[in-house]
């Protein structure tokens, strides 16, 4: 009768009573994330964003008013031209997320879909890492909102004024410096954390 160990072998005992195999230390391990991550979550609100818009629509519509003799402007408080401003809405949170494509988090099988539609709130998820300095959340959403707010009221700019409108230059001027500062705040990191950062821009 064959044995693997004899019987009078020390292991033998341990053997009988059943042990479990201790892993091989030197074995590849499974590579491990050097650092963990945070869901931050950033909701634009429509009427906030049309709140923005009409402050400044409105004062264009009235001074064009005057100067027309009650000419029609396209403004957001028109039911005929508000579509027009949730998809110049769409356009530029599209742009955000495509700004933050590192961070962006989104759930398998919903798509964007290109219609004119109304909508109450937006959502992006973004995937933030332990190393991200989390004080500038407030200043990230804000960036965020007037990035958007500015983004429309230049599309609405070029449409009743014109491109060569001083105004809408500043108003182009502001929309490169939010996207600036918005990449600026997404990789703002926490002081004296040592890391591999990641830069995707």
């Amino acid at each position: 009768m064959n044995h693997d160990f004899s019987e009078l072998h020390p292991h033998m005992a341990s053997r009988e009573r059943g042990w479990n195999p201790i892993p091989n230390p030197l074995a590849p391990q499974p590579p491990r994330r050097a650092y963990g991550h945070s869901v931050k979550h950033i909701f634009l609100q429509a009427d906030q964003l049309l709140y923005d818009v009409d402050a400044i629509t409105g004062m264009i519509d009235k001074a064009a008013r005057s100067a027309h003799n009650d000419a029609e402007v396209a403004t957001s408080e028109s039911d005929t031209y508000r579509p027009m401003f949730f998809r110049w809405f769409d356009k530029y949170i599209a742009s955000v997320e495509h700004c933050l494509s590192a961070f962006v988090l989104k759930p398998e099988g919903v798509t964007r879909l290109n219609d004119l539609k109304e909508w109450d709130e937006r959502e992006i998820s973004l995937l933030m890492p332990d190393y991200w300095d989390a004080t500038v959340y407030d200043s990230l959403v804000k960036a965020i909102h007037q990035y958007v707010v500015d983004g429309t009221l230049y599309e609405y700019m070029s449409l009743v004024l014109s491109s060569r409108d001083p105004r809408t230059i500043d108003r182009k001027e502001s929309l490169e410096e939010g996207i600036t500062n918005i990449r600026a705040l997404s990789c703002r990191v926490i002081p004296g954390t040592v890391h591999k950062h990641l830069k995707p821009f």
